[in-house]
């Protein structure tokens, strides 16, 4: 019986090691595009590869080793975007499949296509390839898990399992169009800041007031207190106008200060509660913990930021 059971075992893990080396080998590489940065490039790279992964269809090389791999070999990866320089690089890489495709504009829409191409031919493998249309540049980033699902041709109902499946349990994205309490609580911060060392700076002109003009008035006011009585008392006065002055710097530079310092502390408790409450909406229905933060950002032609959870 327990060799029944064994050899029941090592069938499987043979019947597995055989399906698993039967998927093609599949990388992604750079999509051409222009007037978009790279580092924007690299995350789109990352996410094509990960939902590769996810379709269970091919084994997919990292992007890490794929870069590890060309550079090696002396490759300019961030130029590496014509036909002709991946159908070498895919072979250097010893890959089947490589998908890869470009990002065009007309107007104010980006076009993207994607394509599978087979290594060894150089065309497209099994008509596997989608376009799109998208009306900004956001829609299309946030869109390239789904786009990737449809270059392989996947079944919208097995689509929109896959991508229920991975918002949920694996990735939040807060677009980072900041509510009104985030940019309130930040304005507060920086004014407050501001406050704190416009009040520092006056606290030191203070010191140094006090160090030479009271204190000269004073020891002229001194010097002088066997003299005439009118020049004594004329001393005397302006010993006691720098010690007003003196009061008044002294007073306004701990207003200033004090008060820059309670208006950034009340800002950074907004701002902190108001980005708590937007990440609070954003994870409902996840009940997993969190990894740390992932920080983003994008330009063209607007500012977008973006912070993903990982889980």
């Amino acid at each position: 019986m327990k060799k029944m059971v064994m050899l029941i075992l090592l069938s499987v893990l043979v019947i597995n090691a055989w399906s698993q080396e039967q998927k093609p080998i599949i990388v992604v590489m750079n999509f051409y595009y222009k007037d978009i940065s790279g580092g924007d490039m690299s995350s789109f790279t990352d996410v094509v590869s990960e939902a590769l992964r996810r379709t269970g269809l091919y084994n997919v090389m990292s992007i890490e080793d794929r870069d590890t791999i060309l550079t090696e070999r002396g490759y300019d990866i961030e130029s590496c975007v014509h036909a002709s320089c991946q159908a070498r690089a895919s072979k250097a890489l010893n890959v089947d499949l490589y998908l890869t495709g470009d990002i065009g504009r007309l107007g104010n829409k980006y076009i993207l296509h994607g394509a599978i191409i087979d290594s060894k031919t150089g065309e497209v493998f099994q008509n596997l390839q989608y376009d799109a249309i998208y009306d900004d540049f956001l829609k299309m980033r946030d869109d390239m898990t789904t786009f990737t699902y449809r270059v392989c041709h996947l079944e919208e109902e097995q689509i929109t399992q896959l991508v229920d499946e991975y918002t949920r349990t694996k990735t939040v994205v807060v677009e980072g169009k900041a509510s009104p309490g985030e940019i309130i609580g930040i304005a507060m911060t920086i004014a407050g800041i501001g406050g704190g060392v416009v009040g520092g700076l006056m606290y030191f002109d203070y010191q140094g007031f006090w160090d030479k003009d009271v204190k000269e008035s004073y020891a002229l006011y001194m010097s002088a207190e066997s003299g005439e009585e009118d020049y004594f008392t004329e001393l005397y006065g302006s010993y006691i106008a720098d010690v007003e002055t003196s009061k008044s710097k002294f007073y306004t530079s701990i207003i200033t200060g004090g008060a820059g310092l309670l208006v950034a502390a009340i800002g950074g408790i907004v701002w902190g509660a108001s980005a708590n409450m937007a990440s609070s909406g954003s994870v409902d229905a996840v009940n997993t913990n969190p990894a740390p933060l992932f920080f983003g950002a994008a330009y063209d032609g607007q500012l977008s930021l973006s912070m993903k959870l990982a889980y």
